[in-house]
């Protein structure tokens, strides 16, 4: 879909460019109305309504390739251009001039056509705009068709074919941008997929290895348990038949000789008067009771080895329970040793410590990190068996729909305006952005942005800028202006200019570059030429103002783009670090590429740099809206509209004056400084400096310059006193200089550039902590 928009707009905008390059303006003359000979184009009327046909084969092919809605803009917009020629008009020139000379039609009936099609034309625009077909070829008069040839004025037909052809481009810029977010997404998605698929492979990976590992112990375990079953049955099988031979050899000793001895042994002694039976007592022994064995167990022992060499020693040992006589049995051997524990050391298992955990396997939703080890050595002769070596943990259960994280408030900003009504604004920004459908508050909501009034004091009407601020004030010089717009713009730049101040109160102000645009023309590659620097960012406000008296009316199409591109590489190249920046632009509010206008104004968003629109156009018309939709926020503070030329040519000090108090955020009336530093007693001479010496220290806790006057008035002789700024705000000192009437006068009428008269040199000690404060000698 964005593949086929893509083409249909770019097809049209081709023939745009195509019509452009065809209409361009030749010759030498300063006039815009330069006619084109070729092509030649024909308007018809027949039954099916008006059409637009060009003698060139090449153009019409290339206007009939046009999608229809593009067709009905051309149409429209040469409809309209008739209408023009119909009415006349000073600013909108005659766009196409009717032919009465054509050679297919006698001179009445070409003059009953022309008459006939413009009635048509001013009864019903649409008729052009929306029935008018454009025939391929070249058509002459047929039957009840009738044709008339017109000819192109080059100046404003280009300059709203420029129009047409910025529309047809920022659409294509705008799919463009949609493709390339799209582009992005899928990227994103598919990056996450690869990262998840590489995370499964990596366990697939592991959990192969440890599968084989697993398998090939089963195997051999299985291995070791056939031996050992056979090995078991084999010992079995000799311990039945050893101790099946034990027990008989057993019974046969107790039950068969011992017996016989003993019956043997009473027969004999039955008549003996020594030892008769009676008293005969044999000697009887407990159970074996077996000690501890010198060895837990022995490594050498081994299948097929010497049961009599290996594992350790235990020594038994019995007790006689029947002490016997000498006439009966002695007692046997009360102590022996037997071989013990003839087994190998068990072998616990041991394993590796724990790898790290691995990646979380889904980023939301619910995810698996995995860690693992190894088993280094294999439980063995009834060790400890090996625990797991693999273990799992959910990781990022949160739900894939977060919300943005914002940043805290800003510090509130400088107020929009010097006077009259102004702004303070402070924002949040997004420092983690929203995920699938998370939200997020919008950047007019009051969650991410607050205003705040600031100077509602009326301005007095003599308000000088006196702010540290560099602006670049980028003049429109297009072709949609004429030549007294144009000439209006720059009397109100240099009215501008005037009520600017380099330096004030002894500290550098206000720096002012020129920048015009306006004079666009397309190259060659198709781009369009870059703006024109006037006047480098400089104090010289001199060489500004002579700058912009040369610059001239350059008649071309409206590259605000490239204006404001030129006006950002010369704030980001000379502007200061500790002054706003902020570009001022003068304009009819008609740019051509409007998206790419919008992305550049995004940009100065995000350096910071302030954007403040002059519009020559009505209020909330369709110019004035483009233009404020561009501007700093908020919008209404930083845009100001000019009715109309006429308005702007009777007094352009009037609009300085409303502009001047909006752009500058330290805007100074000399006259009201004057009446207040009469009332109060007291005034600023210098901000960051002093005159001599700090002298005495009054109070360490003053709040206002007003407390600080009181204590250097009551203080012995003081007639000027010294405050604290920045880190020692709040302390109060009864300078040691004298002020005399000559030099309060001095400073009252020259405030930009003071003298120190404690001084050889005339100059201030720059100190930022402390500024300097006159006391009128007859207060």
């Amino acid at each position: 879909k964005f593949q086929a928009d893509l083409r249909i707009h770019q097809q049209d905008a081709s023939v745009f460019r195509f019509l452009l390059q065809i209409s361009k303006c030749t010759g030498s003359g300063s006039s815009l109305l330069q006619l084109v000979e070729t092509p030649h184009l024909q308007m018809c009327r027949e039954n099916a309504g008006l059409s637009f046909e060009f003698d060139n084969a090449a153009v019409q092919e290339k206007v009939q390739g046009m999608t229809h809605r593009s067709q009905a803009r051309l149409k429209r917009l040469l409809g309209r251009a008739m209408l023009q020629s119909r009415h006349g008009g000073s600013r909108h020139d005659l766009y196409l001039q009717v032919n009465i000379s054509d050679t297919s039609l006698g001179e009445d009936e070409a003059v009953t056509t022309a008459t006939t099609t413009l009635a048509a034309l001013v009864s019903d625009v649409d008729e052009v705009t929306t029935r008018a077909p454009v025939y391929k070829g070249t058509r002459q008069r047929a039957g009840g068709r009738r044709c008339t040839q017109v000819a192109t004025h080059c100046g404003p037909l280009s300059d709203s074919l420029a129009w047409e052809f910025s529309k047809s481009q920022d659409a294509v810029d705008k799919i463009k941008a949609d493709l390339n977010q799209a582009t992005h997404e899928f990227e994103s998605s598919r990056n996450e997929f690869i990262l998840q698929i590489g995370i499964m492979r990596d366990a697939k990976v592991i959990y192969a290895q440890q599968l084989a590992e697993a398998v090939s112990n089963m195997n051999a375990g299985l291995e070791q348990a056939k031996e050992k079953e056979e090995e078991r049955r084999q010992v079995h099988s000799d311990h039945k038949h050893y101790m099946s031979t034990c027990r008989k050899s057993i019974s046969d000793i107790v039950h068969g000789q011992i017996c016989a001895l003993t019956v043997l042994r009473s027969a004999i002694l039955k008549d003996s008067t020594v030892s008769p039976p009676d008293k005969v007592i044999d000697c009887e022994v407990s159970d074996w009771e077996s000690n501890e064995c010198s060895k837990p167990c022995d490594d050498s022992c081994s299948s097929g080895s010497n049961p009599h060499k290996c594992g350790g020693w235990q020594e038994l040992t019995r007790e006689p329970v029947v002490e016997g006589n000498a006439f009966g049995l002695r007692c046997p051997p009360l102590k022996r040793r037997r071989r013990c524990n003839q087994k190998k050391c068990p072998v616990d298992c041991v394993m590796s410590e724990w790898s790290g955990f691995s990646k979380c396997t889904r980023q939301c939703e619910g995810g698996v990190q995995e860690r693992s080890r190894n088993v280094l050595t294999k439980a063995m002769h009834g060790g400890l068996p090996c625990n797991t070596v693999q273990e799992e943990r959910p990781c990022n259960t949160q739900s894939c729909d977060r919300d943005c994280v914002l940043s805290r408030w800003s510090r509130w900003s400088a107020c929009s305006a010097a006077c009259g009504g102004g702004f303070h604004q402070k924002r949040r920004r997004v420092l983690v952005p929203t995920h699938a459908n998370g939200k997020c508050p919008k950047a007019s909501s009051r969650k991410r942005v607050r205003f705040q009034k600031c100077n509602v004091q009326r301005c007095v009407g003599d308000e000088v800028c006196a702010a540290v601020e560099d602006v670049i004030i980028a003049v429109d010089a297009s072709g949609t202006l004429t030549g007294d717009g144009f000439s209006a713009l720059q009397a109100f730049a240099l009215q501008l200019v005037d009520r600017f101040r380099s330096e004030y109160w002894g500290i550098a102000a206000m720096r002012v570059g020129v920048v015009q645009f306006g004079n666009g023309v397309f190259q060659g590659d198709g781009s369009m030429s870059a703006a024109l620097k006037i006047a480098d960012l400089t104090s010289d406000f001199a060489s500004v103002k002579a700058a912009i008296s040369t610059m001239e009316w350059k008649k071309g199409y409206t590259n605000m783009v490239q204006g404001l591109s030129l006006s950002q590489k010369m704030l980001q190249t000379s502007g200061r670090r500790s002054a706003r920046s902020t570009v001022l632009v003068l304009t009819d509010g008609r740019p051509v590429f409007v998206q790419q206008t919008r992305e550049k104004v995004q940009q100065l968003e995000d350096l910071r740099i302030r954007r403040f629109f002059v519009v020559m156009s009505a209020y909330k018309s369709a110019e004035f809206l483009l233009m404020r939709s561009l501007a700093s926020r908020p919008q209404t503070a930083n845009i100001a509209t000019v009715p109309g030329i006429e308005e702007l040519q009777t007094d352009p000090s009037v609009f300085a004056e409303t502009v001047l108090t909006k752009v500058c955020a330290k805007a100074v009336s000399p006259s009201q400084q004057k009446s207040l530093s009469a009332d109060r007693g007291y005034m600023l001479v210098k901000l960051g400096g002093i005159c001599g010496s700090r002298g005495k220290l009054l109070s360490r806790r003053v709040q206002t310059e007003q407390e600080c006057f009181q204590l250097a008035k009551n203080s012995d002789g003081a007639t000027s006193f010294v405050l604290g700024r920045r880190w020692q705000k709040g302390r109060c000192y009864a300078a040691t200089v004298q002020i005399t009437t000559d030099a309060w006068s001095t400073w009252e009428a020259k405030p930009q550039v003071p003298e120190c008269p404690a001084t050889s040199s005339k100059k201030f000690t720059r100190n930022r902590l402390y500024d300097f404060y006159a006391i009128k000698p007859d207060a």
